[in-house]
């Protein structure tokens, strides 16, 4: 695994965007701000390696394309994002033809983790959290009630948490190739996390559910992998990754961190890198 080193905001500010391969027909959540820091990380890594790009709601392949086109390695990573793939904003469902169908890109479709309840007139009124990576069947371990405020975790709660961890064999490829065997799990050494910038009308249960998540992605950081979080400048965002990087702190992880891109004086990219 590569010691990747997180790149300064000068040295991100020299890349020039204007040289980079950029497919503007792929809908997605990728600009080319971010697209440098993306282009800085990658091309340290080694051929083999794991990246995650996690994108809910935009998992298009614009990220996974960028690349897999611009790093110096691009056709040989193993670039996998995940999402639920149901097209309710973009059209996720083209994901591996945008990716011009190729080997090195895969998909980790979570459509299987939650059950959404809905009432007699169409509201959702629970959602039931399911891990149907490691068991079968499936295991269902956390309802949701939407009517009520979720309760807020202290830090050392957080930290105790433990995430869902996915076999490789779960991660598959264009032509159902699995990423790797049943027994290892998905440890990426890059992990692009573009959180969804919208409500989609439960804001208090969407910022508990992603300081949840973005906990368990920080605690399966393996040493000197790297976490790589969009929209940090919004509230929802930056809540949830200060409570979620703290929480892990208390685990006796350590990180360096760089933030950057500023919108209206606020920072919108956060990277860390986990050291010990």
């Amino acid at each position: 695994m590569s010691n990747l080193t997180l790149p300064t905001i000068e040295q991100i500010g020299e890349v020039d965007t204007s040289a980079l391969v950029w497919d503007d027909l792929i809908d997605g959540p990728l600009t080319p701000e971010v697209a440098a820091i993306i282009k800085l990380l990658t091309d340290q890594m080694d051929s083999g390696e794991h990246i995650s790009c996690r994108e809910m709601y935009a998992g298009t392949g614009k990220t996974a394309t960028f690349i897999k086109d611009n790093a110096t390695n691009g056709l040989s990573l193993k670039i996998v994002t995940v999402d639920m793939f149901d097209d309710s904003f973009f059209a996720t469902s083209d994901y591996f033809l945008n990716c011009t169908n190729h080997g090195n890109v895969y998909k980790l479709d979570i459509s299987g983790t939650r059950d959404i309840v809905y009432d007699d007139v169409g509201n959702p009124v629970t959602v039931n959290l399911i891990d149907p990576f490691n068991y079968d069947p499936p295991n269902h371990y956390r309802t949701i009630d939407l009517n009520t405020e979720p309760v807020a975790l202290t830090k050392a709660e957080l930290s105790k948490l433990d995430a869902v961890t996915v076999p490789l064999s779960c991660i598959k490829n264009v032509n159902n190739e699995a990423l790797g065997p049943s027994d290892e799990k998905f440890k990426p050494s890059l992990v692009i996390y573009m959180t969804w910038p919208i409500s989609i009308g439960s804001a208090a249960h969407e910022e508990d559910g992603l300081i949840r998540e973005l906990s368990g992605v920080i605690k399966n950081l393996p040493v000197n992998g790297v976490l790589v979080v969009t929209y940090f400048h919004l509230p929802k965002t930056n809540v949830a990754f200060w409570q979620a990087y703290e929480a892990n702190k208390l685990l006796g992880y350590e990180f360096e961190e760089v933030f950057c891109n500023e919108v209206n004086g606020n920072f919108s990219v956060g990277l860390i890198k986990r050291t010990a």
